[in-house]
């Protein structure tokens, strides 16, 4: 299992055009903040927030990390596609190693490509604040982040490899790669922001996995930065400015914890866990 999964992770990175086709929803985001989105939030926040600035991006910076986690582990997925489509995995089942360790390898690959080039990110973004003289999370706090990294790393290795196991050609895959690179950023509610969109949009936003992910970085990156901003404000203005942004989740009335959140990640990778294992059980990869 872990011979295969290194296998993938070293064809995943010698293939140059595909790791930038893994990044290229993180590079749309960081063009979309430098041309429209930073004008438009201190447009529309520069009277509230002395640093808006500040506060913006460190913002993106969240939705570009909650990004990463899931665009690089589906991209690592292209290896398990070219092998069913060129029948390699015949190759290893004629081995005496059980299925499912093949299987597993798979998943595994794709988690450690998640979880090297998610981390890569990460420090970059933390490194350019540390240089440009902005705030820096707290040293527990990049503990915190590094842990929500690597489960909602898991829950996307989880989740894709679910789905991918239903693909058989190179072509649904990249279609596929291409809607959920185009999706991923409103779903995360990065392009814009919740407190803009339609009540049904927003709640299917709260609902969706993955955007917890990027709730939780939000709150870790600009923890001690808004209350600064809004230091002459009413705590209800920050509230709502929070609850827009999509830093906290409102439920009928119920703020959602970062334990709740946490929570709701973890469900879904057992979820995601027990439905690959039971497709598994009903045919090979």
């Amino acid at each position: 299992m872990t011979t295969l999964a290194m296998r993938n992770v070293l064809l995943y990175f010698r293939d140059r055009l595909g790791v930038f086709f893994s990044l290229l929803s993180v590079l749309l985001i960081i063009a979309l903040f430098v041309l429209f989105l930073g004008n438009f939030f201190v447009y529309n926040y520069s009277e509230n927030i002395d640093a808006v600035n500040e506060v913006v991006n460190n913002w993106i910076f969240a939705g570009i990390l909650g990004v990463t986690t899931v665009t690089t582990t589906q991209g690592a997925f292209v290896v398990m596609v070219n092998d069913k489509v060129h029948h390699l995995y015949k190759d290893f089942y004629s081995t005496p190693v059980k299925r499912y360790r093949i299987v597993a390898g798979y998943a595994l690959g794709s988690f450690i490509v998640g979880t090297i080039m998610s981390m890569i990110i990460f420090v970059v973004l933390v490194a350019y604040n540390a240089v440009m003289g902005n705030h820096v999370m707290s040293v527990l706090n990049m503990v915190i982040t590094t842990g929500i990294l690597l489960l909602s790393v898991l829950l996307n290795a989880f989740m894709i490899f679910f789905f991918t196991m239903y693909i058989k050609t190179n072509q649904a895959f990249g279609a596929i790669s291409t809607i959920l690179g185009t999706l991923i950023g409103f779903m995360m509610g990065i392009y814009v922001p919740m407190g803009d969109l339609p009540n049904s949009i927003q709640s299917l936003i709260r609902f969706f996995p993955q955007s917890h992910t990027t709730m939780l970085f939000r709150q870790l990156f600009i923890e001690g930065i808004a209350e600064n901003a809004f230091s002459h404000i009413p705590a209800e203005d920050l509230l709502e400015f929070q609850e827009a942004m999509g830093v906290i989740y409102v439920i009928n009335g119920y703020q959602l914890t970062m334990m709740d959140s946490v929570l709701i990640l973890a469900g879904a990778t057992v979820l995601f866990f027990l439905l690959s294992v039971w497709r598994m059980s009903r045919r090979y990869v």
